[in-house]
């Protein structure tokens, strides 16, 4: 399997949309291989992440851009799947504290909607069917509750990430990702800043610059184009 990433030098390490796919199937392609044991071991029951959403955990992290305390304290009734732009909103986040987890409130900044990709949608109803809207969308195997870090990386991430030659790989670095796709998609820093819950725009170009920076050859090609196609062309000397 030929998995596309760029690892930056610095913190901004980010996938690109093969890779992030290549995770969610490989730990796909790992639950089905392991169906075949017989195990009763409670950490091999938790490889079978497909069932609880696990690989749509990626997905949502790499295309939203939330955090981790974001995504875990994600409650289903915080999804609107029906609107006409379907989105996410971050009411809480789930603060991990000596083994424990409380919820908090996110800061001003951090409260934010972020809209969905339409083909999570799909995804994203069928993880939380049938389930009241309290209940988180993501959660523990074994609690039912907010699903912890540790125990999905674990319990399934890591693999996943090993198999498809990412080995390290963290789900925080899944928040750069998105990032970076906002940025390609051509998403302004404004735009950017709102969707990670940045306190301000310089803290996004701090963190962020270089993508910016690569972005700047696209800019030129499109004012280009847009010249191009204007009265601006009539401008120009004639080709002798």
């Amino acid at each position: 399997m030929v998995v596309a990433c760029r690892v930056a030098q610095d913190s901004t390490a980010t996938l690109s949309p093969e890779a992030t796919g290549a995770i969610h199937k490989a730990g796909s392609e790992a639950d089905d291989a392991h169906r075949g044991g017989t195990e009763n071991d409670l950490i091999n029951q938790a490889k079978d992440g497909r069932e609880y959403g696990y690989g749509l955990v990626v997905l949502v992290l790499a295309y939203c851009g939330l955090r981790w305390g974001e995504l875990s304290g994600l409650r289903i009734r915080d999804l609107d799947l029906d609107a006409k732009h379907p989105q996410l909103t971050v009411e809480q986040t789930v603060v991990a504290d000596r083994g424990y987890q409380r919820i908090e409130p996110p800061k001003d900044y951090e409260h934010r909607s972020i809209p969905i990709p339409a083909f999570l949608v799909g995804l994203l109803r069928t993880q939380i069917a049938g389930r009241d809207g309290d209940a988180p969308v993501f959660y523990g195997i074994r609690t039912g509750t907010w699903l912890r870090n540790h125990v999905y990386r674990v319990g399934w991430f890591d693999d996943a990430a090993t198999a498809v030659g990412i080995k390290g790989l963290t789900p925080h670095e899944l928040r750069h990702t998105a990032a970076s796709l906002a940025v390609s998609a051509g998403a302004n820093v404004k735009a950017v800043q709102r969707m990670l819950g940045h306190a301000s725009a310089a803290v996004t170009l701090d963190v962020y610059a270089d993508l910016f920076d690569d972005d700047l050859d696209g800019v030129a090609t499109a004012l280009n184009l847009a010249a191009m196609q204007s009265d601006v062309a009539n401008l120009l000397p004639r080709a002798a």
